[in-house]
């Protein structure tokens, strides 16, 4: 299929890339790559949607096919000032699609958004009974688990993706593809091959040095990265993080506190700081660590 994709990762449609400014562009913006996406023939566009684009509109007039729903931690409170602004925006959006609405119903917040919803709630996570996950195995160079789909067909998937948060989300991702009528023994095939996804728990070694990148930036995110790096270490986990400027200030000091007690060393150092001192941030983000496993860099 010929395919558009909008996201924090930038704008392909196709094989073609375009760079954009946020992860959920302007409506200008979007309505100009759905016109090129249009040109080309395209017939299906998947796109991330930022809360700061449903709070301020940049999706004001889109209706969507699917909407998927994946989790919800802290973050973007510079924005939003407050949790529940961040949760109900979320929120509203889900309850604007009058159409299937994809939930992973191990989320705290499946019953709040369960009780909203306009459309057809369809779920996915281990409590599911359209798309459940079974039997998760994690190893630092693959993952292996079970999905059972109504509890009519079963797949045993074993795939590169590394990590039981990115096995929800391939779930996810698959559930999309049943809905659109596009999952097969293809799909599950390709999931065996070496995909690379930029900056998502992506593997390098060298000399014997096993590295891995990801776009983790929230508390959440972190001690997710770490816990199954934990789960599956033969060695000392060292941690290199920092935080963006003029952003959060409140998940500083969590995600240095986490970063310092789940690995047995921390690097903190420059994360795009903007018009902050970076040494301020740096400083905003030792506060959380009780271990003096850390260096600043």
């Amino acid at each position: 299929k010929n395919v558009c994709l909008i996201g924090s990762n930038g704008c392909y449609i196709n094989d073609d890339y375009y760079e954009i400014n946020n992860t959920t562009p302007s409506i200008i913006e979007i309505y100009y790559l759905l016109s090129l996406a249009r040109k080309k023939r395209i017939k299906i566009v998947v796109m991330e949607v930022s809360s700061h684009a449903i709070k301020l509109m940049r999706i004001y007039g889109l209706s969507f096919y699917l909407t998927l729903f994946t989790n919800i931690t802290q973050d973007h409170l510079d924005f939003h000032h407050n949790f529940t602004d961040y949760l109900y925006t979320k929120v509203l959006f889900m309850i604007k699609q009058n159409n299937n609405i994809i939930v992973n119903s191990d989320s705290p917040y499946f019953s709040l958004i369960d009780s909203y919803a306009n459309g057809k709630v369809i779920t996915y996570g281990k409590k599911s009974n359209n798309y459940k996950i079974e039997e998760i195995n994690e190893g630092i160079n693959e993952s292996k688990f079970i999905l059972r789909i109504n509890n009519q067909k079963v797949y045993n998937i074993k795939t590169k993706i590394l990590a039981e948060f990115n096995i929800y989300n391939l779930v996810s991702a698959l559930a999309i593809l049943d809905k659109l009528k596009l999952l097969n023994l293809k799909v599950i095939n390709f999931l065996t091959d070496n995909i690379k996804v930029d900056g998502r728990m992506e593997f390098f070694e060298k000399n014997n040095v096993k590295v891995i990148v990801d776009f983790a930036h929230t508390p959440d995110g972190i001690k997710s990265v770490l816990t199954f790096l934990n789960k599956v270490k033969k060695n000392n986990i060292i941690s290199v993080l920092g935080c963006g400027g003029d952003r959060d200030k409140d998940k500083r000091h969590i995600m240095g506190k986490i970063a310092s007690e789940l690995s047995d060393f921390a690097l903190f150092t420059i994360d795009n700081p903007r018009s902050e001192e970076p040494l301020d941030i740096i400083n905003d983000i030792i506060k959380g660590c009780h271990k003096k496993n850390y260096s600043i860099v």
